[in-house]
């Protein structure tokens, strides 16, 4: 996705800052999120189930939802606006979801 994101972005001038909003969505986003979930399954002493909770596809389908519905704005031109929010708003919901799931691990963590 970085790739696609940063090179279609060079190629394709006019769309080029929605592209780049789709890779920061998509790739960072969900980046940022699952390499937080590895660092609590792997320290938090959680063995597999975080890594087959629902919550986890949850959030990353509603972060790709938001990837694709931003990059839709720009060639949906009438419904830019709404668009834009849409995407907002799935994107909030992948991170709201996904913080209800594993901030009480995070913040329940065992201090030594």
């Amino acid at each position: 996705l970085m790739l696609f994101g940063f090179g279609s972005a060079v190629l394709v001038t006019e769309a080029g800052i929605h592209l780049t909003h789709a890779l920061f969505i998509g790739t960072f986003t969900s980046m940022a999120l699952l390499v937080g979930t590895r660092v609590l399954q792997s320290h938090g002493g959680q063995v597999k189930e975080l890594e087959n909770s629902p919550v986890l596809y949850l959030t990353m389908a509603l972060t790709t939802s938001a990837m694709l519905v931003r990059v839709s704005a720009f060639y949906l031109a009438d419904h830019y606006a709404t668009l834009l929010g849409l995407s907002a708003l799935l994107l909030m919901g992948a991170v709201i979801a996904w913080s209800l799931k594993f901030l009480p691990q995070i913040l329940l963590f065992p201090q030594d």
